[in-house]
């Protein structure tokens, strides 16, 4: 009996032990059953967190360009962003206001097309004006010296061209003074010139017709009045024959043709041209006009005028014409 106890309890020792050491296994088996499932939602979760990312890449490949491509700009607008390069809709917004401010503050001109400069809106905030009266009587004339003349002509033709041609007021100014100096200029140099070239000829005359200059002079100028069959202003006659050989020429043909066919010179008409008779009345007549002739006068009285040697010439010339002819009134005895 004691020995049937004795292996009772060995049998219940044994399996006392095997039971604790199954209930240890089962546990550590379900331990690590646990930590299986647990790995496993673990990586569940990892899978579903990949899923996603792909998922969220793909919705990104999905959205791809410029970030105002959802915005429904126009193209102006979507070119000027392009431009500028800005980076959100945040910059794009504030160089907008900025440049609205500059606009308001600073009555910004908009910049002219290269293309179309004409039309460019610019001109009317620069002086230039639609209105034509109005622009002309913006343009001041140039500021006449002694002996100068305006074409007034010449000034109303350029001041309408430079307003079809939107030159603001003082360029137009410019331009035009600038062109009138020119043309006094050129008209002093050219009576220079004249008048140098009359000296010259008539040094060279004199030197070789000595005492006869007068005489051969005279009948050159009748003999081309001959010619030409129009009045001459004396000025026009010393242009016209030019060089001592031109007036050799035409005394020449003076003496050729005869006196007793040649006109007198004189003051046709009053021009100073040629006429057929010249008389101690019709020269006085001429010597009264020229004095109450203002333009003549104020030529006739100014050194400085461009006119001046000319009528000074011109009134010696019918001084001594008109005295001759009253010597020869005369009978060649002196007064």
């Amino acid at each position: 009996m004691s020995l049937l106890l004795k292996y009772m309890n060995n049998v219940i020792a044994r399996n006392a032990d095997g039971g604790g050491a199954a209930a240890g296994g089962g546990a550590a088996a379900a331990g690590a059953a646990a930590g299986g499932a647990a790995a496993g939602g673990a990586a569940a979760g990892g899978a579903a967190a990949a899923g996603a990312a792909s998922g969220g890449a793909a919705a990104g490949g999905a959205a791809a360009g410029p970030w105002y491509a959802s915005h429904n700009f126009d193209a102006d607008t979507v070119a000027w962003i392009e431009e500028r390069k800005f980076p959100d809709l945040g910059e794009t917004l504030k160089a907008g206001r900025e440049g609205s401010r500059l606009a308001r503050d600073r009555n910004v001109i908009p910049k002219p097309d290269p293309k179309n400069v004409k039309d460019w809106t610019g001109f009317n905030e620069l002086g230039w004006t639609p209105d034509k009266e109005k622009y002309a009587t913006s343009i001041n004339k140039p500021q006449l010296k002694d002996g100068e003349t305006l074409d007034e002509g010449a000034f109303s033709t350029f001041t309408q061209a430079a307003h079809d041609l939107k030159l603001l007021p003082f360029q137009t100014e410019g331009l035009f003074n600038m062109l009138h100096q020119m043309e006094v200029q050129q008209t002093k140099e050219a009576q220079s010139r004249g008048a140098a070239a009359k000296r010259e000829l008539d040094q060279k005359l004199r030197a070789d017709w000595g005492a006869d200059y007068e005489t051969k002079i005279e009948g050159a100028k009748r003999a081309f009045a001959f010619v030409g069959g129009e009045d001459f202003k004396p000025e026009e006659i010393a242009a016209a024959i030019g060089s001592p050989r031109t007036a050799k020429l035409f005394a020449k043909l003076h003496d050729m043709i005869g006196e007793d066919k040649m006109p007198g010179a004189g003051g046709h008409g009053g021009g100073g041209g040629f006429q057929q008779t010249e008389t101690v009345a019709g020269l006085q007549a001429e010597i009264n006009r020229n004095w109450t002739d203002p333009a003549w006068k104020k030529a006739f009285d100014d050194p400085r005028n461009a006119r001046h040697r000319d009528v000074k010439a011109q009134h010696q010339s019918l001084l001594e014409r008109k005295a001759a002819l009253e010597v020869k009134s005369r009978g060649g005895r002196a007064a």
